[in-house]
């Protein structure tokens, strides 16, 4: 990570400052009280600091005075890609985003979480710690304090090794696990006023054993006593859970049986509604069939075709009347002219009978004549009066024969309009209405009977909701049925008694055995042994399991001790192995070669090889050994080293906050020297009140301490000078 930019908003004494690094050996020059730690602590808060965090330290970061709230700006560069960071603390909102514009994250968690990967540093303590050294920190290390700081800078590297989140370190866990084994093992090798609890659970399971030891034979009989009451227990206890199965068997037949039945009768209503509504709707469908057969305009057709019949009938009878009164001889064939017949007869009997008279004829012929014409006179007479009868019938029955034609055409005038064309069919027509009618009467009567004299529709409606309720109520029991075993398994009578009869048996032993044991619990309260045996027993057996339980926790403590010092151990010697070489590297080019060789114990215990051995000397240095100022400078290379070793080469730079001030002239310019070299693969940032590394310094930022704490309202910048040559 390089830091491009920084800009501080009513940040401590800064109201609005912006400053800009470059990607090399960075130098901040300027006096005491100008505001140069505070720009460390602003990028620090930067990328560290939560903008939603309420805690008195962030708040006391916020400038005295100031009206709005905190706002730090930062532009840096990561693998090659340029981001800016904004945080708002009176918004509450942090913004990460790339330079493009191609990437934006705008969640605080996802923020703070991308810039503690990309520092390198879960922490802000451990930033500070490793990244940023104050002014006086490289001093502190050693010395009274050098113990201390180590053990500081070990569960940093522990988290780092072991991948650690931070939350805790192995040697706090080591620590807690030996306090803990101590405690468990007080008093167990040597007396002791507050025993711990394994000497506690050994000294009362050997009191117990002693009180139930001295017992003797009224123990013994106590003991056969209560396996005795222990066997009839268990005994008690299988035949209360067998009659409980059982009640459970029988009162799950029970709810079989009671399902069974409703079910069979809600069936059976089912069935009685079905047959009730497909009644109803066949007598609803015959009375409306029955509607649809009835003609209307029947009844007076009939009348019509009555009377035409009976006009037909008088017609027929009339003539059966004149048939039967007809003269003799085929009136069919009568003279329709009888009078003409009569007359030529007549003549011819007038001239027979007067011919005599006017003519010469003799008188035996004449005689006969006359007979003859008063034969014909007569046979006139008769002829005449006969056939007056015939013509009269002929035409009264041709009269009639008209009538009973006009009647015919009526009547059957009158059956076709009815629809048929004899009159048995009309009978049969009149018959079928009569049926219908006397049908619809009876299904009307069956209607009324059926629904009690109410609304067809209504009652209908009414049945098909029963039956809904009915269906409904059957799936309910169909259900409750399969859920309590189902129709198949409903229990046959002679199972059921089975049942019964061992609850009944069931029932007599349980009754036995309670008295039994009530009977063997008294006996062993009167007996004449300790009263608590029982209890004793069962305390023994319990602090037993206790003390099972507390050394198995003591062994499983022990392993995790050991295997944590092995862990931790060998994460020790592979710090020590990654961290040497570069301290060596750092120091020797500051010490100008004098002191390269650095050894890192496991401890992070470091020494020097002593450059000036001589007889009684020691081979290596430690801290006690050495200057204020090789301190300084040895612990400068430390935290170098820790640096490269917990935040990689891409990680968080390197700030320095006047850290040579106690170098001698050729050591601080060999320090400037090693910094510039680092500078090539990690930015460095250094703060400084005299202006010793400008020349060597690519960018150089110097504060005015006499306006460090104001800037205009447009926001100030701080003097800015290039790289001076």
């Amino acid at each position: 990570m390089r830091i491009r930019r920084v800009r501080l908003v009513n940040f401590r004494r800064f109201r609005d400052r912006e400053v800009s690094f470059g990607p090399g050996l960075n130098l901040i020059v300027g006096p005491n009280e100008a505001g140069k730690s505070t720009i460390l602590d602003g990028i620090a808060t930067a990328l560290f600091c939560d903008v939603a965090s309420t805690a008195k330290a962030v708040k006391d970061l916020e400038r005295w005075g100031s009206k709005g709230a905190m706002r730090l700006e930062l532009d840096f560069e990561h693998d090659g890609e340029i981001y800016r960071l904004r945080k708002d603390f009176g918004a509450r909102r942090a913004v990460l985003e790339k330079g493009d514009g191609s990437e934006t994250l705008g969640d605080r968690g996802e923020v703070e979480a991308r810039l503690r990967e990309m520092v390198g540093f879960r922490e802000q303590q451990a930033f500070e710690s490793v990244a940023a050294v104050r002014q006086g920190e490289l001093a502190a290390l050693e010395g009274k304090g050098g113990k201390s700081r180590r053990s500081d800078l070990l569960p940093m590297i522990e988290k780092k090794m072991t991948s650690s989140s931070g939350a805790t370190d192995a040697a706090g866990v080591i620590g807690r696990l030996e306090k803990s084994i101590a405690a468990m093992g007080v008093g167990v090798k040597r007396l002791a006023d507050r025993p711990g609890p394994i000497r506690s659970l050994m000294d009362q399971e050997e009191e117990l054993a002693e009180r139930i030891s001295r017992s003797g034979k009224a123990w013994a009989d106590a003991v056969r006593t209560r396996k005795e009451l222990t066997s009839e227990r268990a005994d008690l206890a299988k035949a209360e859970q067998r009659l409980e199965s059982i009640e459970g068997m029988l009162e799950s037949e029970g709810a079989r049986s009671r399902y069974v039945a409703e079910l069979e009768d809600v069936r059976q209503k089912l069935s009685r509604n079905a047959s009730e509504v497909g009644k109803l709707r066949k007598l609803k469908t015959d009375i409306a069939e029955a509607y649809e057969g009835i003609d209307g305009t029947l009844p007076e057709l009939g009348k019509t075709v009555e009377e035409a019949k009976r006009d037909f009938d008088a017609a027929g009878e009339r003539i059966a009347k004149l048939e039967e009164r007809s003269p003799a001889g085929d009136w069919r064939t009568a003279s329709k002219r009888p009078g003409a017949a009569a007359i030529v007869l007549g003549a011819a009997a007038l001239a027979l009978f007067f011919a005599p008279v006017y003519a010469p004829i003799p008188p035996g012929v004449r005689l006969w004549l006359i007979l003859g014409g008063a034969a014909l006179g007569a046979l006139t007479v008769y002829f005449f009066r006969r056939g007056a009868r015939l013509w009269g019938f002929a035409h009264d029955m041709q009269r009639e024969l008209g009538e009973k034609e006009r009647a015919e055409r009526s009547y059957r005038e009158a059956l076709g309009a009815a629809g048929v064309s004899t009159y048995e069919e009309y009978g049969r027509l009149a018959a079928r209405q009569q049926e219908l009618h006397a049908s619809i009467q009876k299904w009307n009567a069956l209607l009324q009977e059926q629904t009690g004299e109410g609304d067809a529709d209504k009652f209908e409606e009414s049945l098909l909701t029963d039956g809904a309720a009915l269906e409904r109520r059957a799936g309910e029991l169909e259900e409750k049925l399969e859920e309590s075993g189902g129709a198949e398994n409903v229990l046959s009578p002679v199972e059921a008694a089975r049942l019964r009869n061992e609850r009944n048996g069931l029932l007599e032993t349980i009754d036995r055995l309670r008295k039994s044991t009530i009977a063997k619990e008294v006996r062993l309260e009167e007996a004449a042994v300790d009263t608590a045996l029982p209890d004793l027993e069962a305390r023994r057996e319990n602090v037993a399991r206790e003390l099972a339980l507390v050394l198995r926790r003591e062994r499983v403590l022990r392993l995790a001790h050991e295997g944590l010092l092995t862990a931790l151990d060998r994460t020790k010697r592979e710090a020590s192995t990654a961290l040497a070489p570069v301290v060596s590297r750092v120091l020797g080019g500051v010490t100008l070669g004098r002191y390269s060789d650095v050894s890192v114990a496991t401890d992070l215990e470091f020494s020097v090889k002593n450059p000036d051995p001589v007889e009684g000397a020691p081979p290596t240095l430690g801290g006690d050994e050495l200057s204020a100022g090789t301190i300084d400078q040895f612990y400068l290379a430390v935290r170098y080293a820790l640096l490269e070793f917990l935040s990689g080469p891409c990680g968080a730079p390197f700030l320095l906050d006047d850290v040579l001030v106690h170098f001698d002239p050729e050591r601080r310019d060999a320090a400037i020297g090693v910094l510039r070299e680092i500078a090539r693969q990690r930015q460095v940032i250094m703060l400084s009140c005299e202006n010793h590394a400008a020349e060597s310094a690519d960018e150089v930022v110097r504060l005015d301490g006499v306006n460090a704490g104001s800037a205009s309202p447009g926001g100030e910048a701080p003097q800015e000078v290039p790289r001076e040559r």
